[in-house]
């Protein structure tokens, strides 16, 4: 049986982590979002080829693998944000 206690700092648990699960959130579609910039920022670089060519030579830039990485590190927060909610509604 859960006590008044426990619910009382589940409840405290979801209203002291909105904010931080939302910044998490809305960083994580942020850099997703900002991935196509780069894309078609360094697929610029190539004007001088196809545009399959150019797609080909932005992906394997350098910049565009490192910037996978801040989509990944967005993305864990995010899903740790939402399941920790999760967690919280369920108990």
């Amino acid at each position: 049986m859960i006590t008044n206690s426990q619910i009382e700092k589940t409840l405290d648990f979801l209203r002291d982590s909105a904010l931080e699960a939302a910044q998490a959130i809305a960083n994580y579609e942020y850099v997703e979002n900002y991935l196509s910039v780069l894309k078609a920022e360094l697929m610029a670089e190539h004007t001088d080829l196809a545009v399959n060519a150019q797609e080909r030579e932005a992906k394997r830039d350098q910049r565009y693998k490192d910037y996978l990485d801040v989509v990944k590190t967005a993305r864990i927060e995010a899903e740790k944000s939402k399941f920790l909610i999760d967690a919280a509604r369920t108990k």
